[in-house]
């Protein structure tokens, strides 16, 4: 009779921490966790840099999308291209890319006003799995402010993606 006690204990007490478990809500733990799912079903990253409001010659806008093998770049001037170019990578360089989303904290975070201020850069991030996208947030940097939904240390989830292309300052000029 005592081992059917202890069996009913050891079943309360699982249920409790499923109960207590299930309602934590989304903390920290359970974000990372789904975020980690979802790094696993990436299969295209697109990384944009809008420059500034400066006359054409010097107006250097950018866009440049992953994929699992391969890295395209375009370079434009307010929509006219300037420079294009493919570059092979490997599916390692292309995992590490998708890690960093993780380390640097890319997410959606509230969405901030930039109270009139014209002129800045803006930088957008966006993934997609197979069929659809799945993630897309911007971020404005004007007058010394950043506003926009894009939450993280996007510098440095930029600068890992900016490392992949050997010519980067070339395709700039």
């Amino acid at each position: 009779m005592n081992i059917g006690i202890f069996q009913y204990l050891v079943l309360f007490l699982l249920i409790c921490l499923l109960i207590i478990y299930s309602c934590r809500g989304n903390d920290n733990a359970n974000a990372d966790q789904e975020r980690l799912n979802t790094t696993n079903t990436i299969n295209k990253i697109i990384y944009r840099f809008e420059d500034a409001s400066v006359p054409p010659e010097y107006h250097r806008s950018y866009t440049i999308t992953l994929m699992p093998e391969k890295l395209f770049i375009v370079v434009d001037s307010y929509g006219t291209m300037i420079a294009e170019k493919e570059f092979r990578i490997e599916k390692k360089q292309y995992d590490d890319i998708v890690s960093s989303l993780l380390k640097n904290n890319i997410r959606k975070q509230s969405l901030t006003a930039h109270d009139g201020c014209t002129g800045g850069t803006a930088e957008t991030v966006s993934y997609w799995d197979e069929k659809e996208e799945i993630f897309s947030a911007s971020l404005y940097h004007c007058g010394g402010i950043d506003s926009g939904n894009l939450g993280g240390n996007v510098k440095q989830f930029a600068d890992d993606i900016k490392k992949l292309i050997p010519s980067l300052s070339d395709l700039l000029r």
